[in-house]
C-alpha cells in the first residue's frame, strides 16, 4: 500500500475516533475494473439432448467465455424428426453455463413388412396416443411396436365427424399412457 493511501486511512479514523461523521476518504482516482473469466474455454456435456432408437443421448460442445451459442440436434438419415432438439448456451465468467432449450425426439422409419414383424416382436409395447379436435375435445388411439420406430395406424372414427386422412404415422416414444406420438396432421371437421 502507498504511504499516502496509509495517511488518509489514519486520518479518517481519527476523525471517527473523535465523533465526527466521515464519508469515504480517498486520494486516490480509481480505475475501471476488467472483470476477467476464471474460466476461457470449457467443454460442457448436454444430457438428455435428444432421444432415438428408445435412448437419450448426449452432445459435447465447446464454449467460449463471451460468445454465446446455438446448437442444434443432429439430422439422422432413415429417422424423423419428431422435434429437433436446439439449445442456447452460454459460458459465464466464473466458469458456470447457463442454457436454455428442449431435446429432439427422433423416430426411425421402417416397412410395413417390419413393422409387422416389431409387433409380434417380445421387444413390443403397446401405447397409446391422443388427438385434439373440436372444441377441446379428445379421442385416443392405439398402437403396437417397437420404441424409436413409426408405425402406421388408423385414424380413430368419431360419429358425426369426418377426418382429413384414413392412416396416420405415429412414432413410438415409450409404453404406456401417450407413449404413441402422431406425426400426421390429424384435422376432424362436423359432417
Amino acid at each position: 500500500m502507498s504511504k499516502k493511501w496509509l495517511a488518509s486511512l489514519a486520518v479518517g479514523t481519527a476523525l471517527m475516533g473523535t465523533g465526527v461523521a466521515v464519508g469515504v476518504v480517498a486520494t486516490q482516482v480509481s480505475q475501471p475494473a476488467t472483470v476477467q473469466a476464471a474460466v476461457k474455454t470449457k467443454t460442457y456435456k448436454i444430457d438428455r439432448a435428444y432421444r432415438k432408437d428408445g435412448k437419450w443421448y448426449t452432445m459435447k460442445v465447446k464454449l467460449t467465455y463471451g460468445k454465446p451459442v446455438t446448437v442444434k440436434t443432429p439430422k439422422f438419415k432413415g429417422y424423423v424428426a419428431y422435434t429437433r432438439g436446439e439449445f442456447n448456451l452460454t459460458l459465464t465468467a466464473n466458469g458456470d453455463v447457463q442454457m436454455s432449450g428442449n431435446g429432439g425426439y427422433y423416430f426411425k422409419t421402417i416397412s410395413a413388412q417390419v413393422q409387422k414383424a416389431n409387433a409380434k416382436s417380445k421387444k413390443a409395447v403397446t401405447t397409446n396416443g391422443t388427438i385434439y379436435y373440436g372444441n377441446a375435445k379428445t379421442v385416443s388411439y392405439k398402437v403396437k411396436g417397437k420404441v424409436g420406430t413409426i408405425v402406421s395406424a388408423k385414424v380413430p372414427q368419431i360419429k358425426g365427424y369426418k377426418s382429413n386422412v384414413k392412416k396416420m404415422k405415429v412414432g413410438i416414444n415409450d409404453k404406456g399412457k401417450d407413449g404413441a406420438w402422431k406425426l400426421t396432421k390429424v384435422t376432424y371437421k362436423r359432417k
